[in-house]
């Protein structure tokens, strides 16, 4: 599964989750009291795993952080379009308002003048 000279990661979730970060606290203190240097090899193979390990948590924060801009860029959209629609909505309404009352002022203005030329 890895390439040659590389260690793969960690299985994800469990490892970094569960498993090497308890670990990993634990041979530090254990190296802090007995104040025992770690081998070369250790400390790489320590360091590839914390690695191995921040990248992968960075990625779940990042997978979760995205979710949630995901979201709230959805509602966002979402109020943005029902505000539209509502104003389009007033904006008919008002001009269906405006057609009827100059439709009203044109029958007014059309009876006054029949009214006048029959009186002439």
């Amino acid at each position: 599964m890895g390439v040659k000279g590389k260690e793969t990661p960690p299985r994800m979730g469990k490892d970094c989750e569960t498993h090497f970060w308890p670990r990993l606290i634990g041979v530090l203190k254990e190296i802090k009291k007995k104040g025992v240097s770690l081998g070369l090899k250790k400390r790489r193979l320590l360091h590839r795993k914390t690695k191995n390990c921040e990248i992968y948590l960075h990625t779940q924060a990042t997978v979760q952080y995205r979710s949630v801009v995901v979201v709230v860029v959805v509602v966002v959209v979402v109020v943005v379009v029902e505000v539209v629609v509502v104003v389009v909505v007033e904006v008919v309404v008002v001009v269906v308002i405006v057609a009827v009352v100059v439709e009203v002022v044109v029958v007014v203005v059309v009876e006054v003048v029949v009214v006048v030329v029959e009186v002439v």
